[in-house]
């Protein structure tokens, strides 16, 4: 993931011409702690609000707040 995450800059100017100033993540907590973002510095900014997207609804409640990670 730290090798995709140095990368994604280079590859992303490439494709559109300018490079991100930052990427963002979301891990679930009731699935697992986000070990893996601890381990690529990633930094913890809190929760959603637990939405998700929907085709019809456009936003559903799922109850299920994800952790958010930049």
């Amino acid at each position: 993931m730290g090798l995709g995450l140095r990368k994604l800059p280079d590859h992303f100017e490439e494709k559109y011409g300018y490079r991100p100033l930052l990427a963002e993540s979301f891990s679930d907590p009731k699935l697992h702690e986000g070990t893996i973002y601890k381990a690529g510095n990633w930094t913890p900014l809190g929760f959603s609000k637990g939405f998700k997207r929907h085709k019809i609804e456009f936003y559903v409640d799922e109850e299920s707040p994800k952790k958010y990670w930049v």
